[in-house]
């Protein structure tokens, strides 16, 4: 009989997906904030657009990864970069602990093991035009 139980417990955790996951659907809203307001945002992770704020303050859903995301925010000649890393989130040590690899495989994967800052606030300063101007001509001029 113990046998019995035991392979019907196996057979029950395998099916069940991770802890993070059955409390969590692998989407955050993210508030974006700027001084002055009024700017717009786009969120990327790895090079890619996966959203736009526009104008701010605002909010979007995004999907939560392990991966980092880096907010560009811009408002006439006024611009402010942001990274924010991931962070493992409550449910994961919950899950490590009963769920095992498993269990954290499946979080890990869907996204619902991590995320971001909620909010995040960004200070917009005046892009230099020196700064470009000097950085086209030293590229365009040849090394002797």
């Amino acid at each position: 009989m113990k046998r019995t139980a035991w392979a019907a417990l196996c057979a029950a955790a395998l099916g069940l997906p991770g802890c993070a996951s059955i409390v969590d659907d692998g989407m955050q809203t993210l508030t974006i904030k700027t001084t002055p307001e009024g700017a717009v945002c786009e969120i990327s992770r790895e090079g890619s657009v996966i959203g736009v704020v526009n104008p701010t303050p605002g909010s979007i859903a995004i999907g939560k990864s392990a991966k980092a995301i880096e907010v560009k925010c811009t408002k006439d000649n006024l611009s402010a970069v942001v990274r924010s890393d991931s962070t493992a989130g409550a449910w994961v040590w919950g899950n490590i602990l009963l769920g095992g690899v498993i269990g954290w495989w499946i979080d890990h994967e869907q996204g619902s093991a991590y995320e971001y800052d909620a909010v995040l606030q960004l200070e917009l300063k005046e892009t230099p035009e020196e700064a470009v101007t000097e950085s086209a001509d030293e590229e365009a001029t040849p090394e002797s």
